[in-house]
């Protein structure tokens, strides 16, 4: 039985004398089965990483409960699809299947996140070499390993970049990167003092990240 075939016949039951505990298993078989679809889609065309690590922003503005309208992927009117967490945006040039906004929000372009990408295009920025997929997972399993059960949950691991004192979430770095295949350096504004959105772009899209600021620097590492 597929994926699709299981989605009909729950979306045909009558839920309207489930409890709430039922009601609460009911979504979230759909969702998991909305999610299995998806997967097998971004699969299909060679795009399960980049799905991956978009859900992951999504998941995390779900976590922090920021504005609705980032609850999910929308595509604006530039016909580019865009997640965001409000500390980082991933712009994908050819969509893929992802969580939708909420239907509630009244306009699937309410977040116009390829306003602030454009700001940080007109700006004169150079390249900056970042530590790869593999060193970031690396370091990151390290450090975490050295924390407590606390600072493991209020904490972050940050990476700081020798070049002007830039210091990014190491995990937020490596879902960009690994997002967009593997990128080998950021763009940086000429101008900047360590607090301005640095971004990468490829043939996949543009994902842009705010640096971490009053970082407790024993728990990131100097690159």
């Amino acid at each position: 039985m597929t994926n699709e075939v299981i989605l009909n016949l729950l979306n045909e039951m009558n839920v309207g004398k489930f409890d709430y505990h039922t009601r609460t298993i009911y979504n979230e078989l759909i969702e998991g089965v909305k999610d299995n679809i998806r997967t097998a889609a971004n699969k299909a065309v060679g795009k399960n990483t980049l799905a991956k690590n978009a859900k992951a922003i999504i998941k995390n503005a779900l976590k922090l409960n920021y504005n609705p309208a980032l609850h999910g992927a929308w595509i604006a009117e530039n016909g580019k699809q865009y997640v965001c967490d409000g500390f980082r945006i991933l712009e994908i040039n050819e969509p893929i299947e992802l969580p939708t906004i909420p239907e509630e929000i009244e306009s699937k372009d309410y977040f116009k996140a390829y306003e602030v990408i454009k700001g940080a295009k007109q700006k004169e920025t150079y390249d900056l070499e970042i530590p790869s997929v593999q060193e970031l997972r690396t370091e990151i399993r390290i450090l975490r390993s050295q924390m407590t059960s606390k600072e493991k949950r209020t904490k972050k691991v940050a990476v700081t970049l020798i070049d002007k004192g830039l210091t990014l979430d190491a995990q937020y770095l490596l879902e960009i990167s690994e997002a967009l295949g593997g990128i080998k350096t950021i763009k940086v504004p000429v101008k900047s003092k360590g607090n301005e959105p640095v971004y990468a772009e490829n043939d996949i899209g543009l994902g842009l990240i705010l640096p971490v600021r009053n970082v407790d620097r024993p728990k990131g590492y100097w690159y």
